[in-house]
């Protein structure tokens, strides 16, 4: 089995599996990340992206849904995000607030009260142990799309149950 988890590794498999000329690593490289960041900004632009032909490695895309926030029988406030800068900022000026982790809620004014996931779309992928690949988006992919959204881009909001694989 296959387990990489990051480019330098995925490199060492590539120059241990190939028989065709091996591309030095600074070159790999290159042709990797320029590759993910096509996908990436198919995937911004709010195109769903079959990976590999006929998505036999599934389809990763963008969707939204409308927040729904509830307080369960715990009393703690459930199905939206906190805003960590804003509770920071209360912490800060607030000892008590922290000692109580008390926590600043985000209710996405902004989006009209939409969260946006990255998803990866596994049903047509022709792998076995599908529930074993996990899909992460960096940090910087993250901040992309609140940025994009920020400026007013707008991605698919979907009421029907998905199970992507999301951050």
């Amino acid at each position: 089995m296959i387990e990489t988890k990051n480019l330098r590794q995925s490199y060492k498999f590539y120059r241990k599996n190939t028989t065709d000329a091996i591309a030095d690593m600074n070159l790999y490289l290159k042709i990797i990340t320029g590759f993910v960041k096509f996908i990436m900004k198919k995937v911004f632009e709010a195109y769903d992206v079959d990976l590999s032909s006929g998505s036999t490695l599934g389809t990763l895309g963008i969707r939204g849904k409308k927040a729904r926030a509830f307080i369960n029988k715990e009393g703690v406030i459930k199905g939206i995000p906190p805003s960590w800068a804003k509770t920071k900022q209360l912490w800060d000026k607030d000892p008590e607030a922290k000692a109580n982790k008390t926590l600043v809620y985000c209710f996405n004014e902004a989006t009209d009260g939409n969260i946006y996931y990255f998803v990866w779309w596994k049903e047509d992928m022709r792998l076995h142990n599908k529930i074993l690949y996990h899909f992460k988006a960096s940090r910087a992919n993250k901040r992309m799309l609140h940025k994009l959204v920020l400026q007013g881009r707008e991605y698919l909001i979907t009421e029907r149950k998905f199970n992507p694989i999301h951050d």
